[in-house]
């Protein structure tokens, strides 16, 4: 799931707030990835 949701991010379909919720809610990504995503 993470190779998706940071495309979905550099594309700019997905913004910060999705990621907290791939995290908290969904359990699809840790937080360190989270980061990962964000960080480029």
């Amino acid at each position: 799931m993470y190779p998706t949701l940071e495309r979905l991010y550099n594309e700019g379909k997905l913004n910060a707030t999705l990621l907290n919720n791939a995290v908290a809610v969904k359990g699809w990504i840790t937080e360190q990835e989270k980061q990962q995503i964000i960080a480029g």
